[in-house]
């Protein structure tokens, strides 16, 4: 898992099947998590809100790489 090689701990990978309610990840990473459920469960369609949250943690430049990884 590409997650390891830069270092997320294991007790975080773990918590992935259930990021939601895991309560070892932090709010970024929620957003992070989400947005991908969003890309992935929603077909590409993200809400504004999560986006524009998003956009308070990361740079546009984040994002895309983030899309694009996802």
């Amino acid at each position: 898992m590409a997650v390891r090689s830069v270092g997320i701990a294991e007790e975080k990978i773990q918590a992935i099947p259930a990021w939601q309610t895991s309560g070892v990840v932090d709010q970024v990473e929620l957003l992070v998590l989400g947005y991908a459920d969003d890309l992935v469960l929603g077909g590409g369609r993200v809400t504004d809100a999560r986006f524009d949250a998003l956009g308070e943690h990361l740079t546009e430049v984040a994002i895309l790489e983030l899309t694009f990884i996802t």
